[in-house]
């Protein structure tokens, strides 16, 4: 789908166990958004559409601007079968606090976001965003990424916080379960909340993998580049899990199946409005940084 095959997953359902679709990234500079040399190749209307959230930079006075997230921190992503398009996601990582707005105007900014990119459906779901991070500053939350479907209507936003209000949002107790486990392991979990347009949310559980072990040599300890050993560790993720009941043995055997070599996974809950789980997905990552993780 890109030029180059910078980020590959593979996205299966734990339910029922079928490949459902291919996941590919690059980082926007590199991407036909940013310069048209680069794949995809897209319908300029699209394209324009698709880059509108990685161009907008939060107004403060008049016509002064402050900048945005960097370049090289946003990524496009492509969801595809077998080079059908499934959706287009920008990874803008915006901070909450670029859309608040002053006393006088507190929507001031979120209507100029709102306006830019031509998403008139996202214009009413800040204050549930509010609502739903209100724990934490707003320093803490952010806009991570912004879905599209194929034709350029608006799928979903995902939002990560640091510590969800989930109490007062009545969206069942499973997010609560999943986040408690993230929460509670900072240095090996994230999560964040993908709130859908037509309704219902999925949760991102997201395990972290050193690129290297930390060794102890002649009483000092020496950091290693180590191959191959995040498949076992994405194992060792899904038996957390199991313990913790959130997965079944089968789901966790499944994902044994899947972790070779240097493969490494990450999961997603789909929940209905009202939290009820309609799918599980393993997001089976294969390619990272143009490295082939299938290879010994």
């Amino acid at each position: 789908m890109f030029s180059d095959r910078y980020y590959v997953a593979e996205k299966y359902s734990l339910l029922t166990y079928e490949h459902l679709s291919t996941i590919e990234k690059m980082p926007y500079r590199y991407s036909s958004l940013a310069d048209t040399t680069y794949l995809p190749v897209l319908e300029d209307t699209l394209r324009n559409k698709l880059s509108l959230p990685f161009r907008w930079k939060p107004p403060i006075r008049g016509t002064a601007e402050m900048d945005a997230a960097p370049d090289w921190a946003k990524y496009f992503i492509i969801e595809h079968n077998d080079g059908d398009v499934i959706s287009y996601t920008d990874v803008v990582g915006l901070e909450w606090s670029s859309f608040h707005g002053n006393q006088k105007l507190p929507l001031y900014k979120w209507n100029n976001f709102v306006g830019y990119t031509q998403l008139d459906e996202i214009r009413d779901i800040k204050p549930k965003i509010d609502a739903m991070t209100a724990k934490t500053d707003i320093y803490l939350t952010s806009l991570n990424a912004i879905t599209l479907d194929p034709d350029g209507n608006f799928v979903s936003v995902l939002v990560h916080d640091g510590a969800y209000n989930l109490a007062d949002l009545d969206i069942g107790d499973k997010v609560e379960e999943l986040h408690y486990f993230a929460q509670h392991r900072p240095n090996s979990v994230k999560g964040s909340i993908e709130m859908l347009h037509g309704g219902g949310y999925i949760y991102h559980m997201y395990l972290k993998y050193a690129d290297g072990i930390v060794l102890n040599w002649n009483d000092k300890k020496v950091a290693r580049q180590e191959k191959g050993i995040h498949g076992g560790l994405s194992v060792r993720y899904a038996d957390a899990l199991l313990e913790r009941g959130i997965l079944t043995q089968e789901q966790r055997d499944f994902v044994e199946t899947k972790s070779t070599h240097d493969t490494r996974s990450d999961f997603r809950w789909k929940l209905s409005e009202t939290g009820e789980v309609e799918d599980i997905y393993l997001i089976h990552t294969t390619v990272e940084e143009f490295d082939d993780l299938t290879t010994a």
